[in-house]
């Protein structure tokens, strides 16, 4: 479990530090698990100084699995739950509802989002300034450590709905296995394109995606011999 931790944290320390650097779209971070509209959630707005917290009502609730994405001037354009994707409002994008499908999403992700920690990420498609890929996982009762047997990914257009986006692609599967809750993300080292990894549920395997202009796919595996 701790090379685990270690491994995720790692890439994800890459990951976070790449969309700073992006100028913005890791601006804002959204917070509260209540499913009352009418009730105020939170948001930290982060820029190159400082940070405030600021109250704001909306539809998506958040429990352990959540990611968002803002625009290079630190303006929102979407957010996940792992049970919906939701637009800039906070209410859910158009054909953003039912991803992850399965029982086990239905049980635990229906009231405040699932409860996958890491268990989404939304990353530009390289070379197209409209498209985002959510890569997103849920649980699995056939397991009995709930391990993931797939890792989905969907696609979002933000020039549809009025600039408020839609999704045009949805729970395609990268590949199956069994995979433990969480992934990570960085960029390739060609500047364009990005990696993804997904631990196998033994945290002995690393399996590692590739995201380019053209695909979302399956690249390989490696094993570990003791100690990442």
């Amino acid at each position: 479990m701790k090379n685990k931790l270690t491994l995720i944290i790692f890439c994800i320390f890459l990951f976070q530090s790449t969309l700073i650097l992006a100028q913005g779209k890791n601006y804002n971070w959204l917070l509260g698990y209540t499913t009352n509209p009418s009730l105020n959630k939170a948001r930290i707005s982060f820029d190159n100084n400082s940070y405030s917290i600021t109250s704001e009502l909306r539809k998506i609730p958040f429990s352990d699995t959540q990611g968002n994405i803002s625009d290079e001037n630190g303006d929102l354009l979407m957010s996940s739950n792992g049970y919906f994707i939701a637009n800039a409002t906070g209410d859910t994008m158009q054909n953003g509802a039912g991803i992850n499908p399965g029982l086990f999403t239905d049980d635990y992700g229906s009231t405040n989002g699932m409860i996958l920690p890491y268990g989404n990420i939304i990353l530009p498609m390289p070379s197209d300034s409209t498209r985002y890929v959510l890569f997103h996982q849920t649980g699995n009762y056939n397991s009995s450590t709930l391990a993931s047997s797939e890792i989905f990914y969907s696609t979002i257009d933000m020039s549809l709905d009025g600039g408020l986006g839609a999704v045009t692609e949805k729970n395609n599967i990268v590949t199956t296995g069994s995979f433990g809750w969480g992934m990570a993300a960085c960029r390739h080292g060609n500047g364009r394109d990005w990696w993804v990894i997904a631990l196998n549920d033994s945290a002995n395997v690393a399996n590692k995606f590739l995201l380019t202009p053209d695909s979302t796919f399956f690249v390989g595996s490696t094993t570990s011999s003791g100690t990442w």
